[in-house]
């Protein structure tokens, strides 16, 4: 069986953290304030971190943190947008004919919210790179290849 320790606070010191109260709530409160006011733009950070659109030296090193040689993390930065560009296009072929891109938009929002919620990183960025990926590969795939197959949606 423990024993509970009781501590005794001496009145002195109780009236000193009395009066300090009102004037470290009033601190807190600034402070929330302040943070409050910066919101959108940690947001907009957070989203551009999560697509590299912002600071790409510090992604590369934080690629780097994570044992990735240097050079490869510039390839893999570089070669995010090229496959990017081919699933933008992907997407407006798609779209034109009339095939539901709803899923591989969702995923994008997906990761984008994460990112601005919590806080952006490429390694969140994997389940949109999928949906990247195929949508490029619908993009290179000729045309008399991929007609049948959007029969069949």
């Amino acid at each position: 069986m423990s024993h509970a320790t009781t501590v005794r606070i001496p009145a002195s010191a109780k009236r000193r953290l009395a009066r300090r109260a009102p004037d470290e709530r009033r601190g807190r409160t600034a402070r929330r304030r302040a943070v409050a006011g910066e919101a959108p733009v940690v947001a907009a950070a957070r989203f551009g971190r999560e697509w590299g659109l912002v600071r790409p030296k510090q992604t590369v090193d934080a690629d780097i943190l994570e044992n990735k040689p240097r050079s490869w993390s510039w390839v893999g930065y570089f070669s995010f947008f090229v496959v990017l560009a081919f699933g933008i296009a992907g997407a407006v072929r798609l779209w034109r004919r009339r095939v539901p891109i709803w899923p591989f938009v969702m995923t994008a929002v997906m990761v984008s919210v994460t990112a601005v919620v919590f806080y952006g990183n490429t390694r969140f960025r994997i389940p949109v790179e999928i949906a990247i990926v195929v949508l490029a590969a619908v993009a290179i795939t000729p045309r008399r290849d991929v007609e049948p197959a959007l029969e069949l949606t």
